[in-house]
């Protein structure tokens, strides 16, 4: 399995597109410099190996500088 991981703003709004883990990794690692202090959504799809889409998951990140 595969993590793809992307973070929006309490608008809806895109922030981080896609950034995708290594393939079999149980993380993934958002470079999150340059972003505002504030409240933030993280959607983390997992995929299969075949491609397919395996999973959902959403929560809720702080981020204080």
């Amino acid at each position: 399995y595969t993590l793809t991981a992307r973070l929006y703003n309490t608008a809806g709004a895109l922030i981080k597109p896609g950034v995708t883990g290594q393939p079999g990794a149980n993380n993934v690692n958002l470079d999150l410099s340059g972003i505002a202090s504030g409240l933030y959504f993280v959607v983390v799809d997992l995929i299969n190996s075949q491609g397919g889409w395996a999973g959902k998951e959403v929560t809720q990140i702080v981020i204080l500088h």
